[in-house]
């Protein structure tokens, strides 16, 4: 994840972090890997989601891992976001710093 989160936007882009969580899906044996592609998301009525990643070029995606190496033990539920370049409140911000704005 750092390695990742050190990667500008334009490198890491969604379809970028799609596959590298499909490579890494590939690698461990109890990690299923799912992407969703914008029209998976907006056939599952996901519109807010959307409209984060309407200003860009570069199609959202929805990545699920899912991890079943936990055995009878309880689950434990980690729920994360991955934007690969922040610009909320972009209007507000000072123009120094906009450079490191690469995640959220």
């Amino acid at each position: 994840a750092r390695e990742l989160g050190n990667l500008p936007g334009n490198i890491c882009t969604p379809t970028y972090l799609a596959e590298q969580a499909i490579k890494l899906g590939q690698d461990l044996d109890n990690l299923v890997v799912d992407v969703l592609e914008e029209s998976d998301i907006a056939e599952l009525g996901m519109g807010s989601f959307l409209s984060v990643s309407r200003g860009s070029r570069e199609p959202a995606k929805l990545i699920t891992l899912n991890y079943g190496g936990g055995g009878d033990s309880k689950p434990i539920v980690l729920v994360g976001k991955g934007l690969t370049f922040d610009a909320g409140g972009i209007s507000l911000k000072p123009s120094q710093g906009m450079d490191e704005m690469k995640y959220d």
